[in-house]
């Protein structure tokens, strides 16, 4: 019996270490959406697109390389998809990650997977079951209800920043039902009131276990795990973590 009191510790500690991508995603997406339009920051399923070439100084989101400026947005699919529209960059190198809520790249769009002529892109929630228009050159399922839509391109330099922003600010976030129409994105979207400006890591490390888990339990009501995940899945439901329930940290037991 040695040790059998770690099982419920370790439990939890394998539990805090999955649910840990998921939350930080969600914070991540709510810092980021809670906004006016910027240069990192967008309402839900609008771009935010980077005009000014940065510095070694940049911090606000990590980057990959000092030859490419970022162009993101968060699509929110809850009952319909998005149509992601992308200009001809004329050879322009560009690459759209499409992230889903567990940090998993599901899909890559750009001059390596798709070329870079115009096109359009269906970016489809789990529980979506319709038909995409003829017009649309692929059709990418997400296996969450959020994705985050991170693009970067080929920038050599400042130089180049007005020929490269001029091309990702007619990049195209479009709800399927308004496709074909002349529809826009809202000029104007409320910023929540009282909303936590915290940064997102500094905001999860703050978190006590009930307020961690039970943000983790919600999301994933719309947020599902994968099927490769079903054994770490049966491990939460033994200290009371289960997707789309309540967490209530006084029912664990400790013993």
């Amino acid at each position: 019996m040695t040790g059998f009191w770690l099982l419920p510790w370790l439990r939890g500690a394998k539990a805090y270490v999955y649910a840990f991508s998921l939350v930080m995603m969600d914070l991540t997406r709510e810092a980021m959406t809670a906004a006016t339009v910027g240069e990192i920051t967008a309402p839900s399923n609008q771009f935010s697109v980077m005009t000014r070439y940065p510095d070694a100084s940049f911090r606000k989101v990590a980057r990959t390389g000092p030859d490419t400026l970022f162009a993101t947005a968060w699509a929110d699919l809850p009952e319909e998809p998005l149509v992601l529209s992308v200009p001809d960059t004329g050879g322009r190198y560009y690459v759209f990650g499409l992230f889903d809520m567990w940090s998993n790249v599901f899909a890559s769009i750009g001059k390596r997977t798709t070329g870079t002529a115009a096109a359009n892109f269906l970016i489809a929630g789990p529980g979506w079951k319709g038909t995409p228009p003829s017009d649309v050159t692929e059709t990418y399922r997400s296996p969450t209800r959020f994705v985050w839509v991170n693009g970067q391109m080929q920038a050599d330099g400042p130089q180049e920043c007005a020929a490269v922003t001029e091309l990702q600010k007619r990049y195209r976030l479009t709800p399927l039902s308004k496709w074909g129409t002349d529809w826009s994105p809202p000029a104007e979207v409320p910023v929540p009131e009282g909303l936590d400006t915290t940064p997102p890591l500094e905001r999860v490390q703050g978190m006590d276990a009930g307020a961690f888990f039970g943000r983790f339990a919600r999301l994933m009501k719309d947020n599902p795990p994968a099927s490769a995940d079903a054994k770490i899945v049966k491990t939460l439901t033994k200290v009371g973590i289960e997707p789309g329930h309540d967490f209530e940290i006084a029912s664990v037991d400790k013993h």
